[in-house]
């Protein structure tokens, strides 16, 4: 087996669920069920991937991200384990596309994550429990078996096509992996290997969206949008992109084809295209998504790439300011000044990232830095400061920095210094 450790791009996984306002290590516009999708597709290619044993496992926020890939990934995934991460109100809306193999563990004096009792919007175990048991269409009641002084295994055993659901339930256990007495990474392991998905056999899905802009002009241009379908057993297929604004509320919608009319590559080679001339457009943030229905399975399913455009900005870079450390360290303190060129789009949830590279930087916490709402023509000053040490033997008097500037971490321009 092939073992994958994917890393997220900020503290914790996007699993859908409602944050605290203000709590900024999170951001719901992160697209992870993308990123895990493509990095199927990236094993694959590199190695000799059974696609019918694809299994995920997490723990805490990562246990989260599992259950919700097993949500909009089903068709993907083979089983999931989920320890310490519960289901959350967002996921818990979805409709799996099949019955499906769930093992989770969790203990009952968990103080991160609370065992009974709703999190903000995440579930109990129960409330997570049932779920899957109503989605897999298990019988009632469970067999309970007591391993140890402390532990309990619940199972669901009468499912449809033994898509049974497991519970090991830690008494006075807190927000751990288990490795004694039982070693969740045999148990789930052991889970794993009794389940294998046929849907990766014959199922047709969407498995990436481009598009021809990232910036586009307000006086219009054509939009070229290209998915990439799997379909093994060239079922019909209709295939959509659905364009939204963030802040103005345009939608539209384009059919794609694959017939080799449509900047689409050839026909019938699952490249599937369309063009649209998009004119009049106010400056907004746009996510385009695509969508698959298989009409011999009757199943529709999103793409799990989203991608973006932009017709506002650009974000410059306006100045940095330096401040020399007086305690005889050396290093400076940076803070960003960034304007918004936009005509009429105030903006939001800007990051900036400074980088510098020159051989007499001994670090640099490169971070991504929070900037404030910016007004059109606004210039604003970064929230916090980054600190770049230098080697002063070598230091010529300068630094030679990169930037980076994000809206919704995605929109992102870059400048230099």
């Amino acid at each position: 087996f092939i073992t994958v450790y994917p890393q997220s791009a900020s503290i914790s996984w996007n699993t859908g669920e409602t944050k605290p306002p203000g709590w900024q290590m999170y951001d719901t516009t992160v697209n992870d069920v993308g990123f895990i999708s493509a990095l199927i597709d990236t094993i694959d290619s590199h190695f000799n991937v059974d696609l019918d044993r694809i299994y995920v496992c997490g723990f805490s926020s990562g246990g989260e991200m599992a259950f919700r890939l097993a949500t909009e990934l089903g068709h993907r995934l083979t089983a999931v384990a989920s320890v310490s991460g519960p289901l959350n109100e967002s996921i818990g809306r979805l409709k799996p596309i099949r019955p499906f193999p769930i093992l989770h563990m969790h203990g009952t004096s968990d103080s991160y994550i609370s065992y009974s009792n709703s999190d903000g919007s995440r579930w109990s175990v129960d409330k997570t429990l049932n779920f899957w048991v109503e989605n897999n269409k298990c019988s009632l009641p469970a067999d309970t078996v007591q391993l140890f002084d402390n532990i309990l295994k619940i199972s669901y055993s009468n499912c449809i096509n033994n898509n049974i659901v497991v519970h090991y339930k830690f008494i006075g256990g807190g927000h751990e992996w288990p490795s004694s007495p039982i070693n969740a990474s045999i148990e789930i392991l052991n889970f794993f290997k009794e389940y294998t998905n046929s849907l990766s056999d014959h199922l047709a899905f969407g498995k990436s969206l481009k598009i021809s802009y990232k910036f586009f002009p307000l006086q219009g241009d054509t939009l070229i949008i290209n998915a990439e379908l799997s379909n093994p057993e060239n079922h019909p297929v209709s295939a959509y992109a659905y364009i939204r604004g963030i802040y103005t509320g345009f939608k539209d919608s384009v059919e794609l084809f694959d017939d080799g009319l449509h900047n689409d590559g050839s026909a019938s080679d699952n490249i599937w295209g369309a063009t649209k001339w998009l004119a009049g457009l106010e400056e907004d943030f746009f996510v385009v998504e695509g969508y698959t229905e298989d009409l011999s399975e009757g199943t529709n399913l999103i793409i799990p790439t989203r991608v973006f455009f932009t017709t506002a900005g650009p974000l410059k870079l306006d100045s940095v300011s330096s401040k020399f450390n007086a305690h005889g360290l050396d290093y400076y303190e940076l803070k960003s000044f960034v304007r918004n060129k936009s005509d009429s789009l105030m903006i939001t949830r800007a990051t900036i990232q400074l980088t510098c590279k020159d051989p007499w930087v001994f670090s640099i916490n490169s971070y991504e830095i929070h900037l404030p709402e910016m007004a059109p023509g606004e210039t604003v000053e970064s929230e916090s400061r980054i600190i770049i040490s230098y080697i002063d033997s070598l230091l010529p008097g300068y630094f030679n920095l990169k930037a980076k500037i994000k809206v919704h971490h995605w929109a992102s321009w870059t400048d230099s210094t």
